[in-house]
């Protein structure tokens, strides 16, 4: 399958530019995020989606990496994927995973698609009253969700774990607003979906609270789930009453009803509205959901060991003597222990391998590439 970077185009701002400083510009370039893609996948409905992924610089855990998947991927994934990358560096001391960031989203470059998300983020359920939406339009068509959660379990969630090192025990689903009211009818109603679920400013008002319906069918899921499931909500302190209110009082619902086997987290953030509550509530559901474990810690520091092999990080030949699992344990600790930046090793590596006969590179980069994939080590193209 065909993957890309993605991009951010570079934009003019309009502001007056000096003769000297306009002769030093030569043309305006894309900025490729590295570590991230973008695919196409369709429903089997025939809906077209695009998917964005980034993945760590760090090693994957024993167990696979973690993976968050993100909703209205257009708007969020790029904010929260550096987000990720940022906090899951160095996990022996900072204390969180590196993980896999998966948004899913739409064609066309809106942040936000309306009707495409009103469709697949609202429960199949009869309109009790739909209110108008902004300038009086109705809404769009609803009660997409079971379609869209199907989506997630047999197209997206399959394709990631078929080409990652997923750790399947830890996937998340971060969902925004109505995204938020996908997340809870996921929680409420497939519990096993996912292990941790994050519903940010929640849109519980939605069809005269009809989500709260499910809320009250939730231990029987629960119940029948058998597993532990994680749910973490959130809201901006500064939101619309009614949606602080809505999300207050089923917040002191699911802590007064002390489910077994459901770990329940809600945080009101002071000083956010709807907009902006959802990067802060994004970092603290990473904290939440992707703490390591002292396991965790010490399977990274045994793998940023590299003892005699430490030298191979700075001179070529060492690095060329060594076995092909050796230079992928001296590519991880090169870009995640020794360098303030962890992009410097990467470059010193091309201009090592830049520097072989062209057939040579071509071995190097197929070997890497098959080792790479092999640990769980970030490919990176030469």
């Amino acid at each position: 399958m065909k993957t890309r970077f993605i991009t951010v185009l570079l934009l003019a701002t309009g502001l007056p530019v000096n003769a000297a400083a306009r002769a030093e510009i030569t043309q305006a370039a894309p900025v490729a995020l590295e570590g991230t893609e973008e695919r196409s996948l369709q429903s089997a409905e025939g809906l077209d989606y695009r998917i964005f992924i980034s993945t760590p610089t760090e090693q994957a855990p024993p167990g696979g990496w973690p993976v968050v998947y993100v909703l209205d991927g257009n708007g969020w994934f790029l904010p929260f994927a550096q987000l990720a990358r940022m906090v899951g560096r160095r996990p022996d001391h900072n204390g969180r995973l590196p993980a896999v960031v998966v948004g899913i989203g739409y064609p066309g470059e809106r942040p936000f698609h309306t009707e495409r998300r009103t469709w697949d983020f609202t429960p199949p359920a009869e309109l009790r009253e739909p209110p108008p939406e902004p300038g009086g339009r109705p809404w769009s068509r609803t009660g997409g969700s079971e379609d869209f959660l199907a989506f997630l379990k047999t197209r997206v969630k399959p394709m990631i774990e078929a080409e990652f090192k997923i750790d399947t025990s830890r996937q998340a689903l971060y969902g925004h607003s109505l995204g938020g009211l996908f997340t809870l009818h996921a929680a409420f109603t497939r519990p096993e979906s996912f292990q941790y679920f994050g519903a940010m400013s929640p849109s519980i008002w939605w069809n005269k609270a009809y989500v709260t319906d499910e809320e009250k069918a939730f231990p029987a899921a629960l119940a029948k789930h058998k597993g532990r499931a994680n749910l973490f909500m959130g809201i901006g302190a500064s939101e619309l009453p009614h949606m602080v209110a809505d999300a207050d009082a089923m917040a002191k619902r699911i802590a007064a009803a002390k489910y077994d086997r459901l770990d329940f987290t809600y945080v009101a953030f002071p000083g956010e509205e709807h907009i902006s509550v959802a990067t802060p509530a994004f970092t603290r559901f990473y904290d939440t959901v992707f703490a390591a474990t002292d396991t965790d810690k010490a399977s990274y520091l045994k793998a940023y060991d590299l003892g005699v092999d430490a030298k191979a990080i700075e001179d070529a030949d060492a690095y060329f003597k060594l076995t092909p699992e050796r230079q992928a344990a001296v590519r991880r600790a090169g870009r995640s222990l020794t360098n303030a930046d962890p992009a410097a090793f990467d470059r010193r590596l091309r201009g090592w391998i830049a520097a072989l006969p062209a057939h040579e590179r071509e071995a190097v980069q197929k070997q890497h590439d098959r080792w790479d994939r092999k640990t769980g080590t970030v490919p990176v193209p030469y």
